[in-house]
């Protein structure tokens, strides 16, 4: 009884339901737990047909159960089943007959719901499977060590890092595995984090001969109880990273410190800026972040941002050389845009970055570069630039024109005496009053140049010769009224000549109408020509003096002058520029303006060239012994038809070779227009300055407009054109020297101012900066005998 008491109480409070049930499936007996989990009080149970219960329940099974464990009396049957019909509780089933026991008589039925404990292990899988992948797939090094630093599981990237195997690693300590240095780091960062619960470290290490940047963080593992069973470590490979921080921190300063105004915006409001940009705008950030990006522009401008930022944000760079901006204060100016989208990885244009140059000094001087300083007329230049912009667009015309261009050239008579006779003050009055009467036929279509010293050119269109005659004429007197100039009454004198552009070279246009202007003309003789057939004789005369001048070169008569390029800080020769003279038995000695152009044309110059140069470097080479100056220098022309000769280096390394010269004293100088063909002039003018001589700019402002050859060619030293400093005394000539010299200075470039007749010239280009002067105020060119002369009076001087 008292066991039965007891059993009983056990029954009753324990937490599975238990049943038994007889041999005719009644339920005899029911335990406390069974409301809880069959949902039914144990005395509403009790003479229950069993089967009726497993169909209240919804698990037909637990008959099947029952009817199973009768065949097979003693034997432990368990199942597994969901409860219900909603199948949300599961149940382990365990069913034994002892319905042949005496003591028993039944089928003893116990039920236990599984459902908590099935939820924790399904949750529990989850976890590991979750902390598995995790711990694989993640782009650190992970590992968990024991109390005593052996590895309990280590990652793939871990291990791939160490060179080791995972499965290998486990088991075993860092020191084992690894070198003494590595091992110690790992093993002493895992101690400290026993100690202090966790520690975060970036330290660099070396692994398989390469240095490694790490960031890591070891903790403690803790049981439920707190108390430390393992040391975990989590590290991040920061090599890229230390990578990416140097190419942030080079970018930054160059965004920072950039002399273009750089600006970056997202979907057309600035996010960034750097400090030219708030130096050019006059904005600063906190006025301008967040605002639109059109607020930079002028008004008239902003249409153009909408297709802008289509281009970018559809990937695409945007360029745009004439852009107007406009600053904080409403002034504006000229610049240039390059934007280009930020794309990040999966291509989504994340950001706009934009860089905007100021080019209003840029515009300003290659604007003066292309007017003449003295009247404010296009010079030469911008005269070419026009005729080959007729060319062009006549040439595109498939349609004959009913008007044709014609190009007059008119040159001022007896201009030198006139300067000798009344001053350089008087003269320039002069051409400003022609200037001021060409002026006034703009308005009627015509495009008027100063084309040289005492030379304008004008460009019209007429449909006849009848009328280009009659407009020529209605310039000419308009011109050459009488006028009167610092109180002298004047009358003007001009001859003209005039070309009709029927050429398709620029050259042979100019050079027609150049010829009929420069012509001797006798008193009373017609000032208007027009070159045409009876024209041809002066070329027959050129014809007869290129024959002439080939027989010179082949007898070698040709011969350099020399004039002193002069230190204008110490006053001091410095060097000599050897300049082309032709002794001519009829003609006396003829000047290079006289035949140069003639050895262009016919192919001469590649030798006349070669015999000067030749023959200067000889003298070069004679003076610095003579003088003890070996850093004695020679400057020699060079053509922009002998630097096209593909034999030029090898012909200029010839000549060094057999003078025996020092390539740094030779100077080569040459005009702007041999700098247009940039990249084949670049490679010749490189090839050569590996041979050590220099490069000079010849002449400049006068020719090639564009300033990037300044920046593209190895260029050692420019000198000054002579028509600059004719207009030293005005404030804009002034201006003019000033900014070439500055601009020169800056590119690291010595300036030669050629053309320096007076003190006063000279004194002025000492203010202004320049570095040596030439002209002749020190000496005209001279023969040798007369040059070294010079030079040994400079060195005698006291």
């Amino acid at each position: 009884e008292e066991s039965e008491r007891k059993i009983r109480a056990l029954l009753e409070h324990g937490g599975d339901a238990i049943l038994l049930v007889d041999d005719a499936g009644v339920v005899t007996f029911a335990s406390g737990a069974c409301p809880q989990i069959l949902g039914a009080d144990a005395e509403e149970l009790i003479h229950t047909s069993f089967h009726e219960l497993a169909q209240t329940l919804g698990v037909a099974r637990l008959s099947d159960v029952i009817e199973s464990s009768r065949r097979s009396p003693g034997e432990l049957l368990t199942e597994t089943m969901p409860l219900g019909e909603d199948d949300v509780t599961i149940v382990e089933v365990n069913v034994c007959d002892y319905s042949r026991v005496e003591t028993v008589e039944a089928t003893i039925v116990n039920i236990r719901d599984i459902t908590e404990r099935l939820l924790t292990q399904a949750a529990l899988e989850r976890e590991e499977s979750f902390s598995t992948d995790l711990m694989e797939h993640a782009p650190l090094w992970i590992y968990v060590s024991d109390l005593e630093l052996r590895f309990l599981r280590v990652n793939r990237l871990f291990a791939l890092a160490m060179g080791y195997k995972a499965d290998v690693m486990v088991g075993s300590t860092a020191s084992e595995l690894f070198p003494a240095g590595l091992a110690d780091l790992l093993e002493t960062n895992a101690r400290r984090a026993l100690v202090d619960g966790e520690v975060t470290t970036e330290q660099t290490f070396e692994i398989g001969g390469v240095q490694t940047s790490m960031l890591g963080t070891y903790f403690v593992l803790r049981d439920s109880a707190g108390s430390p069973y393992a040391v975990a470590a989590v590290a991040i490979d920061m090599t890229e990273v230390e990578e990416l921080r140097t190419i942030e921190r080079e970018l930054r300063a160059g965004f920072t410190h950039a002399t273009d105004a750089m600006v970056t915006s997202y979907e057309g409001r600035i996010t960034s800026w750097n400090r030219s940009a708030e130096e050019m705008f006059g904005y600063t950030s906190d006025e301008i972040l967040g605002r639109e990006i059109g607020v930079l522009l002028a008004p008239s401008q902003r249409d153009r941002v909408p297709s802008f930022q289509s281009a970018l944000y559809e990937g695409r760079a945007v360029t745009a050389e004439r852009l107007i901006g406009q600053r904080r204060d409403g002034s504006t100016f000229v610049g240039s845009l390059t934007a280009v989208p930020i794309v990040d990885g999966s291509g989504v244009v994340r950001a706009v970055s934009s860089v905007i140059h100021d080019r209003t000094a840029e515009l300003t001087l290659q604007a003066q570069l292309r007017t003449d300083s003295l009247t404010g007329l296009p010079n030469r230049e911008a005269l070419i630039e026009h005729l080959q912009s007729i060319l062009n667009s006549t040439g595109q015309d498939n349609e004959a024109p009913s008007e044709m261009f014609y190009l007059a050239k008119m040159r001022v008579d007896r201009f030198d005496q006139f300067l000798s006779v009344f001053g350089g003050s008087t003269a320039e009055a002069l051409l400003r009053v022609v200037t001021d009467r060409l002026t006034a036929f703009v308005r009627r279509g015509v495009f008027v140049a100063r084309s040289g010293p005492r030379d304008f050119a004008f460009a019209f269109t007429a449909e006849s010769r009848q009328d280009a005659e009659s407009f020529v004429q209605e310039v000419l007197s308009a011109v050459t009224e009488p006028t009167e100039v610092e109180n002298r009454a004047l009358n003007v004198s001009m001859t003209v000549g005039v070309s009709p552009c029927q050429s398709d070279d620029v050259g042979v246009i100019m050079s027609r109408a150049a010829l009929l202007s420069q012509r001797e003309r006798s008193v009373g003789a017609e000032p208007i020509a027009f070159f045409d057939e009876r024209r041809e004789f002066q070329l027959v005369r050129d014809v007869t003096l290129i024959e002439e001048l080939r027989s010179a070169l082949a007898d070698h008569q040709l011969v350099p002058y020399y004039q002193p390029i002069v230190d204008l800080a110490t006053n001091q020769v410095v060097g000599f520029e050897a300049l082309a003279r032709w002794p001519h038995e009829v003609r006396g000695l003829v000047t290079p303006d006289r035949f140069v152009g003639l050895a262009e044309e016919s192919g001469l110059i590649g030798e006349l060239g070669r015999q000067i140069r030749f023959s200067a470097c000889h003298q070069l080479v004679e003076w610095q012994k003579l003088s003890g100056r070996s850093g004695l220098e020679m400057h020699l022309n060079v053509s922009v038809h002998e630097l096209a000769d593909s034999d030029f280096v090898t012909v200029t390394a010839r000549m060094l070779e057999r003078t025996g010269v020092d390539p740094r004293a030779v100077v080569f100088e040459i005009t702007e227009s041999a700098l247009a063909n940039t990249k084949e002039t670049s490679e010749k003018l490189r090839d050569v300055s590996a041979l050590g001589v220099r490069w000079s700019i010849d002449d400049f402002g006068t020719g090639y407009s564009s300033l990037s050859y300044l920046r593209v060619f190895p260029l050692d030293s420019l000198k000054i054109d002579r028509t600059f400093v004719m207009d030293w005394q005005s404030a804009k000539g002034r201006s003019m020297l000033k900014s070439i010299i500055d601009m020169a200075g800056a590119l690291g470039l010595r300036t030669i101012s050629e053309g320096i007749e007076t003190p006063d010239q000279r004194d002025l280009m000492v203010e202004l900066g320049a570095d040596r002067g030439q002209g002749y105020f020190w000496l005209r060119p001279a023969p040798a005998d007369e040059a070294y002369g010079f030079l040994r009076a400079g060195l005698e001087r006291p």
